[in-house]
């Protein structure tokens, strides 16, 4: 009964691994301008996608992504296809008024929510 037990158990487990990979799962940071404020709400556009699959685009306005107050958030979960640990994350920052913008790749872990650094914008 128990060894039948404990490989019921190591199957679930096994099984829903890559259910994981695919739930939602927030990116976020503070975003400041070249001068090292923070933008103003709806001055900042963003694209986000898994390096290798350009095509799978999450922005501002996608479900649960945006920036707001000096953050941006985006849930990698939205992506049509399941994103999984150790995929990079490529972020196109642009701020509408001034056209600073910045790219960020960032290597996908498993902590929820994913902070990552401050996010500070150039001047073409």
């Amino acid at each position: 009964m128990n060894k039948l037990m404990a490989m019921t158990l190591l199957m679930m487990l096994v099984v829903s691994m890559p259910v994981w990979a695919g739930n939602p799962h927030t990116v976020c940071g503070k975003v400041f301008d070249a001068v090292k404020t923070m933008p103003a709400d709806g001055t900042i556009r963003l694209k986000a996608y898994i390096a290798g699959r350009p095509d799978e685009i999450l922005t501002e306005k996608s479900p649960g992504s945006g920036y707001q107050s000096g953050w941006f958030q985006v849930v990698v979960g939205n992506f049509p296809n399941r994103w999984k640990v150790g995929d990079v994350l490529i972020i196109e920052f642009t701020h509408n008024a001034t056209g600073a913008s910045r790219v960020v790749e960032h290597i996908l872990t498993s902590q929820d929510p994913e902070q990552i650094g401050d996010i500070v914008l150039q001047r073409k």
